[in-house]
């Protein structure tokens, strides 16, 4: 098998404003969009995902779960209703398929853009450990390597990222034990890849530093780490890019508005 290199990024950090000032002027915080009709309130909103063909998907754990929208904020069609129980995030593959895990259901599951189920991993309702090859504990994340490898962060109840092949199977655990050590991860939560093939991961326990540090996901064998002062709490993380201008785009403010994501 051809050798990876990834960067892990270990994040402990505290909690985030859920609309955080920014004064990088190359942003322009706005507000986007709007619940379905009949719905005053976002209720629980998880995860956003682009397809870089202009529609705009938000991932709720309520119904109707899966929202889509055009560039300007108008809701073009909804999908989901019944399946995604405590639904947590959504990602695109370079496919434009979708990735979205369930934590209540214990699952991890790709569909194509209009709502049709490709694969599953995972036992629906069976909770897995840190040493399962087949189930999880609360999945919160999936991120797609260049090869169609899937990588899934299942850290709420376990410290560990699991590696699947493009098929769909087990390739090998990454972390396994709870620890700020080396290897370890205390409550991964969220992934992606950069543009140089290195996996990122994201730790939400409050109150550590933040840790980064690069191994060879064939080898196991640590290649560099290192330390920094930790920060604000993150949910998701997304590929670093520089853009000459580009405009944030948030949920419209409600009276309302929930955006908890606490662990079952």
């Amino acid at each position: 098998m051809k050798e990876y290199v990834f960067m892990i990024l270990a994040v402990f950090a505290l909690v985030a404003a859920a609309f955080a000032q920014t004064t990088n002027s190359k942003y322009e915080v706005t507000f986007f969009g709007a619940p379905p009709r009949g719905q005053d309130v976002w209720n629980l909103p998880r995860s956003v995902a682009v397809d870089g063909k202009g529609s705009i998907l938000i991932f709720r754990a309520s119904q109707p779960p899966v929202l889509v929208f055009n560039r300007a904020g108008e809701l073009q069609k909804t999908w989901g209703d019944g399946l995604f129980p405590d639904g947590h995030s959504i990602d695109f593959d370079n496919e434009g398929f979708l990735w979205l895990t369930d934590r209540k259901d214990q699952m991890v599951y790709k569909y194509t853009m209009d709502g049709r189920q490709v694969m599953t991993l995972g036992k629906k309702g069976v909770a897995g450990n840190n040493s399962s090859t087949d189930a999880f504990n609360l999945p919160t994340d999936v991120a797609i390597a260049r090869n169609g490898d899937i990588f899934v962060s299942d850290g709420d109840n376990n410290s560990r990222v699991v590696h699947f092949s493009k098929d769909g199977k087990f390739i090998k655990i990454i972390g396994g034990t709870k620890g700020s050590q080396p290897g370890q991860f205390d409550h991964p939560h969220a992934l992606a890849i950069d543009s140089k093939g290195r996996l990122l991961v994201l730790t939400s326990k409050w109150k550590r530093t933040t840790r980064a540090f690069r191994f060879s996901i064939r080898t196991e064998r640590l290649l560099s780490s290192g330390n920094s002062a930790g920060g604000s709490r993150p949910e998701s993380l997304s590929p670093q890019t520089t853009p000459s201008t580009s405009r944030i785009r948030m949920p419209i403010r409600s009276r309302s508005l929930r955006t908890e994501d606490q662990p079952m």
